[in-house]
């Protein structure tokens, strides 16, 4: 199987391939640029659910416990934090000074 010559130079070759990088690399960067967020997601619909019930009157909780879908999964992560804050704080009480 013979090769058969292309009739381009080696400039020729490097410069068409490197358009091919910079136009791969655009392409790479545009489509990451456009990624957008799936939408409102599960615990946004359930708020707006409750909220729709409790303005119909179908639920009689209180105003403070209808978004409860949205801070119920935040809740573990502050109870988190004040459990270290008050570690912290109770441990730079215990040391005694020299």
């Amino acid at each position: 199987m013979a090769v058969k010559p292309s009739g381009r130079t080696v400039s020729q070759k490097l410069s068409s391939f490197s358009q091919q990088l910079r136009t791969v690399k655009f392409t790479k960067e545009k489509n990451m640029h456009e990624k957008t967020s799936g939408g409102m997601g599960f615990f946004g619909a359930l708020t707006l659910f409750f909220i729709g019930l409790k303005l119909m009157d179908y639920i009689t909780r209180r105003w403070w416990r209808i978004p409860a879908p949205t801070w119920i999964p935040i809740a573990p992560i502050l109870l988190f934090v004040a459990f270290v804050v008050t570690i912290e704080n109770t441990c730079r009480r215990a040391e005694v000074p020299a």
